[in-house]
Order: C-alpha cells, then structure tokens, then sequence
C-alpha cells in the first residue's frame, strides 16, 4: 500500500487574465466600409451585428432568412455541415433582421457568386479558416503581409 501519494502538496499555478482588444464602432464602420467584396462585407457585419460565431456564420442557409427573422439553427465548422444542431440548444435562436442587411442579404442571394443552399458557401480551393486575414488583407493590403503568422 502507498501511505501517502503526496496530491496534497501540489497547488495550482494562478491564471492572469489577458485584456482582450475591443474594436470600437468607429474602427469597425472604417473596416466594413474598406471592404470591396460583396460576401466578405455581408459575412463580417452579420457576424458583428449579431455575435455570430464562425461556426453560425458558416451555417446560415438560405432558408434562414425570412422577412422579419435570421434563423440560427444550423453550424458547420471542420468542413462538414450539422443542420439542425448547435454547440448548445440555448445558441439556436431568431434575429431580428435589420431591413438593411435584409436587403444586403437579398441582393448577395442575386450575385453570380452566391450559389449552393449556403449563405457564406466557401470559395473553391481556400480555406474559411482565415476569412479575418482576407478581409484585413482586402482593406490595407500593404500592412497585412505576415500579419496572421506572428
């Protein structure tokens, strides 16, 4: 038998809290207005708007979207797509849609570039794993060489 295993004495290093940096409305009003590309500006003001987690960005269907609501039901993350399934029940829920970005939603459903049943569907051959360091890379492409790889 072991008469003393000794657990007793290890403690627990403490956790420093990091501040996490907060892009202000301003900051994102110029970034959102830099932006060229239709899909990449719809993308990052829904997630903005709406909290939305990659995860719920990439899910949102067409059929997500209705005249007064954004639907957040489905997610897709790891290059598969779960209908009807979140991380947890309670991040299943209805947004209301602004008219704006109702209208920004419609008029990227037109676009030649939006095709398949999903609203952000993924460009063939890149990854959606960096969407952030295109669109920074679309807004001041001087400034964001090597920026994602510090």
């Amino acid at each position: 038998m072991i008469a003393a295993s000794g657990r007793h004495a290890v403690r627990m290093p403490k956790c420093k809290r990091a501040a996490k940096p907060i892009v202000s409305d301003d900051q994102m009003a110029q970034l959102i207005a830099l932006i060229l590309d239709q899909r990449n500006k719809l993308m990052l003001i829904l997630a903005y708007h709406y909290g939305l987690s990659a995860e719920e960005l990439f899910g949102l269907t067409w059929d997500c979207v209705d005249e007064h609501y954004l639907h957040i039901r489905n997610t897709a993350w790891r290059g598969s797509f779960y209908r009807d399934s979140t991380k947890r029940e309670a991040r299943k829920r209805d947004l209301p849609l602004h008219p704006d970005l109702k209208a920004m939603i419609a008029s990227w459903q037109k676009a030649p570039g939006a095709k398949g049943k999903c609203i952000a569907l993924p460009r063939q051959g890149r990854r959606e794993s960096h969407v952030a360091e295109r669109v920074v890379a679309e807004a001041h492409p001087a400034d964001s060489r090597g920026c994602w790889d510090r």
